[in-house]
C-alpha cells in the first residue's frame, strides 16, 4: 500500500474500521517528504482517539509499538506528549507500575516537548498513588525546568509545590516510625527546588507540626481566632491534618492537599471569611461552576473536576468531625454531591476508565457500602459511544446539547457533503455533539473563532481551541 492510498482511506473512510492499513503503512519508515506533505499527527491522534472511544486499546499499543521501533523519529516528535500520555492513563487504568515507570523514564528524557501534558500526567501518577514515581520524576526534571526561558514562574512552582506535599508526607511518615519529627530533612530538600517559607508564615513548621499530630477533636481549640488575617494560618493546619484523615483512607499527601488547595481556592474566591460556618459554606450553583471550570482549556483536566467533585466528600467529611460543619447542612451537600457524581458519571460513561482512581481511596463516610459498589460497577462496564446512553448535565448543558443534536458531524467529508448543504459547513462545527475527533479540520491547521461575548481568536491552532468549538462555546468563522 502506497501512502497515497493509505491518505485516501483516512480522509474518505472510518479510521476505526482500518486498523490493518494503520499497522501496514507504519510498519514501514515513513520518510521525511510525506512528513512534510502530509499531516501525520493528524492521522495518529484520530486514530487513538477513535480507538480509545470504542476501547480498543491493543490497538494503539500495537500501533504506539511501531512507531516506536520503525519510526523513531515520528514517535518522539509531535505526537510523544498525546501518546506518552495515553500510556500514562492507561497503565494507571491496569495498575501496570513496571510499564508506568518506562513512561516517567520517557517524560524524563522529552518534559520540555510539552510541559503541560507532562504536568497533566504527573499529577495522575499521584491520584493513582504511584507516590515514589512523581518523586523521582520531579527530581530528575526540576533542574532543567528551572532553568527554562520557555515556561512560566507559575509553571515551575507546579513541581515545587508538588515536592513540598510529598516532602510533608516523608516527615510524617518518619514520625509515625520513630515518634518524632525531623524538619531537617524537609527544609533541605525545599531549599533544592528554591521553596522559601515567607516571613508571614512565621511558626509555618509549627503549625504543620500541629495538624500532622493532633487528634481531630483537639484542633478547633487550638486555632487562631477566625478571621481574614488569621485565615493563611488556620489553613496551615487544617490542610495538614486534612492529609493525616485523608491518608487513612488510601490518598497519598499531594492527591489530598490538591484537592484541599483547591477547595481553598473556592472558599476564599465565594464566601465570607470572618467564621468557620461562613467560610467553608458550600453553595452548590457556585461549587458546580468552578468544578466545571476546572476541566482545562487547550489540556483535558476533566481528571482534576473529578478529584474535586469526590474529594469534596472527604473534605466536608473531615469538616463535620471537626464541627465546623452542622448536620442539616451536611446533609444538604452530601445529596448535592450524590447528585452532582451521578450527572458527570452518566455524561462521561466512555471516559470513566480515566478516572478509576477515586476507586483507589476507601470509601468516604457520606457514601455508603452500597452505593460505592453500584459506581464501582458502573465504572467497571466497558462503555462505548454505540453503547453508552449519554446523559448531559454536567460540563454540558443539556439543552443546549438537544439544540445542536441535528447538527451531528458525520464521520468523512463525502457524508457530510450529502448530509447538508456547503453553506452550514462553518456552523456544523461550531454547534456538534463533542465526539472525539469528528471534524476533518486537522488538528494543526490555523482557524479564526468567535465567542458570544465578541472575543476573536485568530489563527490560533485548531487544537486549542477544539473543546470550545465542540461544546458550542464558540463558532469558527473562517
Amino acid at each position: 500500500m502506497t501512502f497515497e492510498e493509505f491518505w485516501n482511506i483516512c480522509t474518505n473512510e472510518k479510521i476505526v474500521d482500518n486498523f490493518e492499513a494503520v499497522k501496514e503503512i507504519f510498519s514501514q519508515r515513513i520518510h521525511h517528504k510525506i512528513l512534510m506533505d502530509y499531516d501525520i499527527v493528524e492521522v495518529l491522534l484520530e486514530f487513538q482517539g477513535h480507538n480509545e472511544t470504542a476501547k480498543n486499546f491493543e490497538e494503539i499499543l500495537e500501533v504506539i509499538e511501531l512507531l516506536k521501533t520503525k519510526n523513531t523519529h515520528i514517535y518522539n516528535g509531535e505526537i510523544f506528549p498525546y501518546y506518552n500520555n495515553f500510556l500514562v492513563n492507561y497503565h494507571c487504568y491496569t495498575n501496570n507500575k513496571e510499564e508506568l515507570a518506562l513512561c516517567v523514564t520517557a517524560y524524563q528524557e522529552n518534559h520540555l516537548q510539552d510541559y503541560d501534558y507532562l504536568y497533566s500526567s504527573l499529577l495522575k501518577i499521584f491520584f493513582y498513588g504511584y507516590t515514589d514515581l512523581g518523586e523521582q520524576l520531579i527530581d530528575d526534571i526540576y533542574e532543567e525546568v528551572n532553568a527554562s526561558e520557555k515556561l512560566t514562574i507559575e509553571k515551575k512552582d507546579w513541581l515545587s509545590i508538588l515536592q513540598g506535599f510529598t516532602s510533608t508526607e516523608n516527615v510524617y511518615n518518619n514520625y509515625i516510625k520513630e515518634g518524632q519529627f525531623q524538619w531537617d530533612k524537609y527544609l533541605s530538600k525545599i531549599k533544592e527546588f528554591h521553596f522559601t517559607i515567607p516571613k508571614k508564615y512565621e511558626g509555618f513548621i509549627k503549625r504543620q507540626e500541629l495538624g500532622l499530630k493532633s487528634e481531630l477533636a483537639m484542633i478547633p481549640a487550638q486555632l487562631e481566632a477566625f478571621n481574614k488575617a488569621n485565615i493563611p494560618k488556620i489553613m496551615t493546619v487544617l490542610s495538614c491534618s486534612f492529609a493525616v484523615y485523608a491518608k487513612k483512607r488510601n490518598m497519598n499527601f499531594a492527591t489530598s492537599r490538591i484537592i484541599w488547595n483547591e477547595l481553598s481556592e473556592y472558599w476564599l474566591e465565594n464566601n465570607r471569611l470572618n467564621s468557620s460556618k461562613t467560610f467553608f459554606q458550600f453553595t452548590p450553583a457556585s461549587f458546580k461552576k468552578y468544578v466545571v471550570e476546572k476541566q482545562g482549556f487547550m489540556i483535558d483536566y476533566s481528571f482534576l473536576s473529578v478529584a474535586i467533585l469526590w474529594g469534596c466528600c472527604y473534605v466536608y467529611d473531615f469538616l463535620k468531625a471537626l464541627g465546623f460543619v452542622e448536620d442539616k447542612e451536611y446533609k444538604k451537600i452530601k445529596e448535592t454531591l450524590a447528585t452532582y457524581k451521578k450527572q458527570l458519571i452518566n455524561e462521561n460513561l466512555v471516559d470513566l476508565w480515566r478516572f478509576t482512581f477515586v476507586h483507589k481511596w476507601t470509601k468516604a463516610d457520606m457514601v455508603s457500602t452500597e452505593e460505592t459498589a453500584e459506581e464501582q460497577a458502573i465504572f467497571a462496564k466497558k462503555h462505548t459511544k454505540k453503547t453508552a446512553n449519554i446523559e448531559y448535565g454536567f460540563f454540558l448543558d443539556p439543552d443546549e446539547m438537544a439544540k445542536h443534536r441535528q447538527f451531528l458531524i458525520p464521520k468523512t467529508r463525502k457524508e457530510q457533503e450529502k448530509q447538508l448543504p456547503s453553506s452550514k459547513t462553518a456552523f456544523i462545527r461550531s454547534t456538534a455533539v463533542p465526539i472525539k475527533n469528528t471534524s476533518k479540520i486537522g488538528r494543526n491547521d490555523k482557524v479564526t473563532v468567535k465567542y458570544p461575548d465578541g472575543t476573536i481568536k485568530k489563527d490560533v491552532k485548531y487544537k486549542k481551541v477544539q473543546k470550545d468549538v465542540e461544546a458550542g462555546k464558540c463558532e469558527l468563522i473562517n
